[in-house]
């Protein structure tokens, strides 16, 4: 069930679980309200007024679903983004380390080598993947962002990842050995159905590879700045298990890696994959 809080639907709020629907969602705890995220104003702006949105934590009672109940819209968050992958430092060495990492996981041979990075930003992790022989594919509602992907020869449609663009993958460019989601899946608003449009790009052969923030760990550290609007989600192992079972997919491995504070990666695949 859907509480919309305003007028032109840009806010909702959420009084059952995205995971599991069950209406047993309890207040933990709250962050005073901030302006919408990545939303800094120049020092003579110091003294514009801007609206503050809740950052309200929830956990779900039934299956353990920790997240943001109220949601802003992700197209406002993604139309005019500014992050760009290529900024960040030692980014690309860990995504050449992740190149690694995951195609030496690979064992199947199939010819047409092929990976989808959801939520591909400016295409640097999609770019080691290049160097491996691998054709690209990327998919980044941010329009400057992915138009300066395709200006790096890696091929990138801009829009969300939904059922459309399954369908328009699989007929130009086939079945992916890869599917990526990189600090991507804790800002999908529907997780559900994100996983089963996944599940639908996918064969016997696929491994879909998810690297999230690991909350467990942040919050040790009371790593609080990861806690924003943009991330939706805030995950444990456990959760994602049973996100992937709901959706018809199985874990074939974990993996707890450093970057921001503590983080997961983990490969999945259909049930037929035998791997």
């Amino acid at each position: 069930m859907i509480e919309y809080y305003n007028s032109n639907n840009f806010k909702k709020f959420y009084k059952s679980c995205r995971v599991c629907n069950s209406k047993e969602i309890k207040f933990v705890f709250r962050l005073k309200k901030t302006p919408f995220e990545d939303h800094f104003v120049k020092k003579n702006k110091i003294n514009v007024v801007q609206h503050l949105h809740p950052l309200d934590l929830y956990l779900c009672r039934k299956c353990g679903y920790f997240h943001l109940a109220h949601i802003l819209s992700p197209k406002a968050s993604y139309t005019h983004y500014l992050y760009q992958s290529e900024v960040t430092i030692n980014l690309k060495n860990h995504y050449d380390q992740f190149a690694n990492y995951i195609n030496n996981k690979l064992k199947n041979n199939r010819k047409n080598k092929l990976i989808v990075d959801i939520g591909s930003n400016d295409g640097t992790l999609l770019s080691a993947f290049k160097k491996k022989g691998y054709k690209v594919v990327g998919v980044e509602p941010a329009k400057k962002i992915s138009s300066l992907a395709n200006k790096k020869f890696i091929k990138t449609y801009n829009c969300f990842f939904n059922t459309k663009i399954v369908k328009k993958i699989l007929k130009i460019h086939g079945v992916p050995n890869i599917i990526t989601a990189n600090y991507v899946y804790a800002n999908i608003e529907n997780i559900i159905q994100f996983t089963k449009d996944v599940k639908s790009l996918m064969d016997e052969k696929s491994i879909f590879v998810i690297q999230t923030g690991y909350h467990p760990e942040q919050m040790k550290i009371k790593m609080f700045d990861y806690i924003y609007h943009e991330h939706f989600s805030y995950f444990s192992v456990n959760v994602i298990s049973k996100i992937l079972q709901i959706c018809g997919l199985k874990i074939l491995d974990v993996k707890k890696i450093k970057p921001k504070g503590g983080s997961i990666r983990i490969i999945s695949a259909l049930p037929e994959n035998k791997k």
